[in-house]
This record gives structure tokens, C-alpha cells and sequence, in this order.
């Protein structure tokens, strides 16, 4: 299945927002969003 650049950062942000994870990682550090899905997402 291949899927394009937009339906990944929305899998991916269903995963860190709606699912909680990066509010979980944040209890044991600082999370950092790297790669592909940080450059698409315009942060630098």
C-alpha cells in the first residue's frame, strides 16, 4: 500500500495527539519530532 506524504503525518498525528503518546513521553523527557514528519510539518 503506498500512501502519500499527507495520510502518514495524519496516521502519525492521530498516534502523538488523539492516542496521547506524546503526553506520555513527556513524563519521562523531553519527546523531539524528527525526520520527514517534522520537515513536512514546517517546524524547524
Amino acid at each position: 500500500m503506498i500512501q502519500t506524504n499527507q495520510e502518514i503525518k495524519r496516521i502519525c498525528d492521530k498516534i502523538l495527539y488523539e492516542y496521547a503518546l506524546l503526553d506520555e513521553l513527556k513524563k519521562i523527557g523531553v519527546p523531539h519530532i524528527i525526520g520527514s514528519y517534522r520537515m513536512d510539518d514546517g517546524e524547524q
